[in-house]
């Protein structure tokens, strides 16, 4: 029994704390803390305990060694490639719909996912008063991806990671009373940030430390 889970949903469910609070605590998506608390209204001797714990799964699939190649050598890959490379490499073959749950599980996000989807994340993430730097690193690209489409309408991508590189600063209330441009970089196969830097305005030096935090891209877009 896990008495730190069942003592945080009990004050969930007695009302002296959110779901948003919870979600936070137990590193739970708000789907299963509600289903934790619905368990707990109906059945109060519930344990929360997994029905399946104990037992081996019929199609089991470790999701941290998914989620561990992904950060050491995949990294920034969209959700289709990164699949095909785990079946080519690895002959480890993974539903996209698991590595959207596994990608969910971490705070993560492909550049493919709905909108609704990155706008619940952000909402969560927002509301967190305790970020890890990687949590803060997703919110700071959740926050800066909507400006940067309003300058960068939709085009045909890049095909590979490494060839082509967006830039643009967006002026807006980040933090504090006074704006400021956020300077960011971003690949443009896959959508992923490799550089950002705050300046008052949008200047050349913002641009020359964007540039110089991931590395050198043959072509440029502004």
């Amino acid at each position: 029994m896990d008495k730190n889970k069942l003592k945080v949903m009990w004050q969930v469910v007695d009302g002296y704390q959110s779901v948003h609070w919870a979600a936070a605590k137990l590193k739970k998506s708000e789907r299963i803390i509600k289903r934790y608390a619905a368990r707990l209204k109906s059945n109060p001797d519930d344990d929360l305990i997994h029905k399946n714990r104990g037992k081996e799964p019929v199609n089991k699939t470790d999701h941290e060694k998914i989620w561990q190649l992904y950060m050491k050598k995949y990294y920034g890959m969209n959700i289709t490639f990164f699949c095909e490379k785990l079946l080519k490499n690895g002959n480890t073959k993974v539903s996209e719909g698991l590595v959207r749950l596994i990608f969910k599980e971490h705070d993560e996000f492909s550049v493919q996912v709905w909108h609704r989807t990155k706008n619940e994340l952000r909402k969560r993430l927002r509301e967190m008063k305790r970020l890890t730097k990687q949590q803060k690193e997703v919110l700071v690209q959740l926050e800066a991806e909507p400006y940067i489409k309003t300058t960068h309408p939709t085009q045909p991508r890049s095909k590979y990671f490494g060839e082509e590189l967006q830039m643009d600063a967006s002026i807006h209330l980040w933090f504090g009373k006074r704006k400021c441009a956020l300077h960011t970089a971003l690949d443009d196969a896959t959508g992923m940030i490799v550089g950002a830097y705050f300046d008052w305005q949008e200047t050349r030096n913002g641009y020359y430390q964007i540039t110089r935090q991931f590395g050198f891209y043959p072509c440029f877009g502004t």
